[in-house]
């Protein structure tokens, strides 16, 4: 069964964490209801897979359902239910869900996810935290291609390295903030220049 009206809410409104999340039994003690729980093991379900097709999406969600069944039948609101209930139920929700109580509850659902980064940093910082990213060798060839004006010209490291800064902010692209002292090291290992 896919969950094409589900999918469609989640597409629409949904939370999208960019950083993985590993669901623990403190995280699901946090849910509220089952309706939580669902849409939490989605949300989480959703962000760690690459293929994002709705089938995948909703054969993902009911394995990793069965996958944490004994964490999730200790919850408050599932303790009277057996696998198979837990099953039947998250079938129920993820396609009877009605928009309006979905998109009510992301707020506590994002507040639950801000509280998994036990580092104070906001969703929003952690994503681009995680956006942030490191110059390829295709980064810095293209950085020394702009600055050369002859075939024998020597552009030296540290040219090339502001070059890459200036291509980044130009793209609209975040460096890790360690980005230089590990491109040095890249450089030298790539082209055998210090």
């Amino acid at each position: 069964m896919v969950f094409q009206e589900y999918i469609k809410m989640w597409e629409t409104h949904g939370i999208r964490p960019t950083s993985p999340v590993t669901i623990n039994e403190e995280l699901i003690n946090k849910l509220r209801n089952q309706a939580d729980i669902c849409d939490f093991i989605w949300i989480v379900n959703a962000s760690n897979q690459k293929n994002k097709t709705p089938i995948n999406l909703s054969v993902t969600v009911m394995a990793e359902i069965r996958r944490l069944a004994d964490l999730l039948l200790s919850h408050k609101s599932c303790r009277d239910y057996g696998i198979a209930d837990l099953e039947n139920r998250a079938m129920r929700h993820f396609t009877r869900d009605v928009p309006k109580r979905f998109i009510d509850r992301q707020p506590y659902i994002r507040k639950i996810l801000e509280t998994y980064y036990t580092d104070g940093e906001s969703l929003r910082e952690r994503k681009q935290a995680f956006e942030a990213s490191l110059p390829g060798k295709n980064d810095i060839e293209d950085a020394e291609s702009q600055l050369r004006k002859s075939a024998s010209e020597i552009i030296s490291r540290d040219s090339v390295l502001d070059q890459v800064d200036i291509n980044f902010k130009r793209e609209g692209k975040k460096l890790k903030d360690n980005w230089l002292e590990i491109t040095k090291q890249n450089i030298e290992m790539w082209f055998g220049k210090k």
